[in-house]
Parts: structure tokens; C-alpha cells; sequence
């Protein structure tokens, strides 16, 4: 049988565990930094209107073309056409912006970009 206790008897305290206190700052410096990088990361985003988006456009064909000639007149050498390459994929991850602007998808579609 277990002793009758008081209520007023609590039980032992707990041991702590090894570096417990330790992984705890460890984890809120993580997340601080965490923050910090994700306030210096902010990107502002510009309000895209047709004209931009045309640019953006032609931008990307302009990069499409100049990467397929150099292509075509390095098929067996890639380092020749890399920086195209590189160029074509960053005009491409701008289009992004046309994601939060639906009022322009009319506008790309005639473009016949799609």
C-alpha cells in the first residue's frame, strides 16, 4: 500500500536534465537569428502595370533568343551558352511578380505568352 500523504506535500521536484538550459538559449538564438534573416531578406515587390509587363516580356524573349543561338552555334561546348543561361533564368524569376497582378493575365495572354 502506498502512505497516506497530506495535501500539502507535493512530490520531488524533477532533475534537469544534462545542458537542458542550454539547448533552450541554443534554440531562442536560433530563432532570433532566424528573424533577423528573414527582416534583411524582405524583398519589396513593385506594382507591375502593362507596360512593365510587356518589357518583362520582351525582356525574357529577347534572353530566350540570344540563348538558343548561342545554343545552336556551341552545341558541344555548354560553358559558352552558361551565362545565357543564368541571365534567361533570372528574367524568367521576375515574371513571378505577374502572379499577384491577375487584372494583367488578359494582357499576357495577348502577348501570347500563354
Amino acid at each position: 500500500q502506498r502512505p497516506v500523504s497530506s495535501a500539502d506535500e507535493q512530490p520531488p521536484a524533477k532533475r534537469a536534465r544534462p545542458g537542458s538550459g542550454k539547448a533552450a538559449l541554443e534554440a531562442a538564438e536560433l530563432l532570433a537569428r532566424a528573424e533577423r534573416e528573414l527582416e534583411e531578406s524582405q524583398v519589396e515587390v513593385a506594382a507591375v502595370d502593362e507596360n512593365g509587363m510587356k518589357a518583362m516580356v520582351l525582356a525574357v524573349e529577347r534572353r530566350i533568343n540570344d540563348n538558343m543561338a548561342l545554343r545552336m552555334k556551341y552545341p558541344d561546348r555548354p560553358e559558352k551558352f552558361m551565362d545565357s543561361e543564368l541571365e534567361l533564368f533570372s528574367h524568367l524569376k521576375r515574371l513571378h511578380v505577374l502572379a499577384t497582378a491577375p487584372e494583367l493575365f488578359p494582357t499576357f495572354v495577348r502577348t501570347k505568352c500563354v
